[in-house]
């Protein structure tokens, strides 16, 4: 099968078109026909060896989020899904590829009338919220103005790398032409 490997720490040029084995769903886990794969801010960081922790090291297929059809299920699976359109979390490798094996527990269908690329879109932004809605522990009759929320903002930013500083502002120097 066809996928992007990466071969190497550094720019988005280290990844590279290449054949991979198919892979084999284990039990409790679906096989999905990947027609659309996210590219997160941490896999960015993860290729340019900046990642904060990085599970992945090269040669490998990145790539998490991804959406498609389910082709086949392991032992233990739910067949009902064979044929089913889905999104799904792949714990940071293998959706740069043309197929890619799942948790069965973190398959999403998508529902009709959804296209698969904008679910796929949504998996990441949406894994994002839910963290931070954990991290807040939001409860019924609690002010929303409490500062669990924006500490929990913090806890999600706080372990990725700083911006770069502005670029410098110095003054230009004289012509010469005074008016």
């Amino acid at each position: 099968m066809r996928a992007v490997w990466w071969r190497a720490v550094g720019p988005p040029s280290v990844l590279e078109p290449g054949e991979a084995p198919e892979p084999v769903p284990g039990p409790d886990e679906v096989l999905i026909r990947v027609e659309a794969a996210g590219i997160t801010f941490i896999e960015t960081q993860t290729r340019a060896g900046k990642a904060p922790k990085a599970g992945a090291v090269p040669p490998a297929v990145l790539g998490n989020g991804v959406g498609g059809t389910v082709a086949e299920v392991g032992a233990g699976g739910d067949p009902a899904l064979v044929g089913r359109r889905v999104v799904a979390s792949l714990n940071g490798t293998g959706g740069y590829a043309e197929l890619a094996v799942a948790a069965a527990r973190n398959v999403v269908p998508i529902p009709d009338g959804v296209a698969t690329l904008d679910a796929t879109a949504l998996i990441t932004d949406g894994r994002t919220a839910l963290g931070l809605h954990e991290l807040a522990a939001p409860r019924p009759g609690r002010p929303s103005s409490s500062r669990r929320p924006r500490a929990a903002w913090a806890a999600c930013w706080s372990s990725w790398p700083s911006p770069p500083a502005p670029a410098s502002s110095a003054p230009r120097p004289a012509s010469g032409n005074s008016p």
